[in-house]
């Protein structure tokens, strides 16, 4: 038990006592009928100041009545912490030991590594501080490993109601110090879920936005059509606004909200990016019919490239240098890309647009801490880096880089739940690296210098094992 006795303000108090006062516990519940029932115990007292961490006080003694109750004179400004001790193991005489040490302080540990098998079940692991949800070490429930196995489980599957200690903070436990480089693991399991792919089959996909698997942006016309400024390029996904292209497999056109507007290749595009090698026609218009250009296009999802059908060895290809701003989209032979090569595995890689999965679990680092004291909305998106996995509404199962909830990195999983799968996450400088089961990226991102880490989870039972921390030394 403890009890706070601090000035300030208070949520929960229903009145505010600043003074020293008597205060008097009963035990009830059935705490009365195992203190009446047992024998060889103590109930050991400590309070703690600002001038002084966990001195021990004299015991307190159980008074029969009612219901058996202890009293105690709390002061202004203090904590108390109560615990129930066998006797003979701790001095009577609080004098004897008035003050239990307190450990220096040190840095935190460079490598930590826990496959959780040395705790009991329900106990709580060392250096790890729930934030959100409820974090306890559980048996391992996928039949997968040896049966006396041990894991770290996220409990909470609702959020919580009027006893919430933070509103919108989706579950989460902390993890280490203001880190700046490090690198973290850890195999996650989340129990198979009932949504399935809606387009398990080989049936055409319905026109679909394309969101860049390198920058998580989606492709854009940007610009004026028609005019000397407009090129393609992509953006922020959720601007939505009047230039964003679609792909429709049924057709293998590319383009706008109206199908008036397509994307197209060849020699005789007039484009504000010299070299650029595609522009925005009318769908189906004059020039397309002609042999100077074409508009087709196949999305191959094996490997998430956007190939010209006329010449399927060139690929969509985002930059990695900026234009006016923004980044472009050029059209050249797969396997090149245009500036610094990091990342160039990913900047031919496109992928459907996809929602923020409803159901998932992953790692971060360079997190800060969600404050969430007057936030009511949903917070899936976390302040830092932070690498899940999981299933979106419609069942599809997704892999995702985030930064502040804008996708750096992201591809499909085929089975995101019912299996465990294996996560790394390393910030270096500016680059980040990750790796889901074999699928591996890399991007560069220089907003977040340092941070915390942490693990997270959706609303949802979701189960970590084998974790592994160490920071990175330069």
């Amino acid at each position: 038990l403890v009890v706070e006795k601090l000035h300030g303000a208070c949520r929960a108090c229903e009145t505010e006592a600043s003074q020293m006062e008597s205060l008097t516990v009963s035990l009830t519940g059935g705490l009365d009928a195992a203190v009446e029932s047992a024998t060889g115990f103590d109930i050991g007292l400590w309070m703690t100041n600002r001038s002084h961490n966990f001195m021990r006080l004299p015991d307190l003694v159980v008074e029969n009545g009612t219901f058996p109750s202890f009293t105690f004179t709390a002061m202004p400004d203090s904590i108390y912490t109560i615990v129930g001790l066998p006797s003979g193991q701790h001095h009577h005489d609080h004098r004897a030991n008035p003050i239990m040490p307190v450990p220096q302080s040190a840095n935190f540990p460079s490598f930590v590594e826990d496959d959780f098998d040395g705790y009991t079940i329900d106990a709580s692991p060392k250096f790890f501080a729930d934030f959100g949800g409820s974090w306890q070490v559980a048996a391992d429930p996928s039949g997968m490993t040896s049966g006396d196995n041990l894991v770290l489980k996220q409990w909470a599957s609702d959020p919580g109601g009027s006893n919430a200690w933070l509103h919108g903070v989706e579950p989460i436990t902390l993890f280490g110090d203001q880190f700046t480089d490090a690198v973290m693991s850890v195999d996650v399991y989340i129990p198979a879920h009932h949504a399935q792919h809606d387009n398990a089959g080989d049936e055409p996909l319905p026109a679909l936005q394309m969101q860049s698997s390198s920058s998580g942006l989606c492709m854009t016309m940007l610009g004026k059509f028609g005019s000397s400024g407009s090129y393609v390029g992509v953006q922020d996904c959720t601007k939505d606004k009047s230039g964003r292209l679609w792909f429709d497999d049924h057709t293998g056109l590319l383009h706008d909200d109206a199908r008036e507007k397509c994307v197209a290749a060849g020699h005789q595009c007039s484009s504000l990016l010299e070299g650029q090698g595609i522009c925005m026609v009318e769908c189906g218009g004059s020039q397309t019919n002609s042999s100077t250009l074409e508009n087709t296009w196949s999305w191959r999802a094996a490997d998430g490239t956007l190939r010209l059908q006329a010449s399927p060895e060139l690929c969509l290809t985002v930059s990695s240098e900026l234009f006016a701003g923004r980044l472009a989209v050029h059209l050249l032979p797969c396997g090149q890309h245009i500036g610094n090569s990091l990342g160039a595995n990913l900047r031919q890689r496109w992928m459907t647009r996809k929602a923020a999965p409803q159901i998932y679990a992953g790692l971060c680092l360079r997190l800060t801490p969600p404050k969430g004291l007057r936030s009511r909305g949903k917070l899936w998106h976390r302040p830092g880096h932070c690498l899940s996995i999981g299933v979106t509404e419609a069942g599809e199962g997704i892999w995702q880089l985030d930064r502040d909830g804008e996708v750096l990195a992201a591809g499909d999983l085929s089975s995101p739940s019912g299996t465990w799968h294996s996560l790394m996450l390393e910030a270096v400088g500016p680059v980040l690296r990750t790796r889901v089961d074999e699928y591996a990226a890399e991007v560069v991102d220089e907003t977040r210098p340092q941070g915390m880490a942490a693990l997270t989870s959706g609303w949802n039972e979701a189960f970590f094992d084998n974790f592994a921390s160490q920071i990175v030394q330069r």
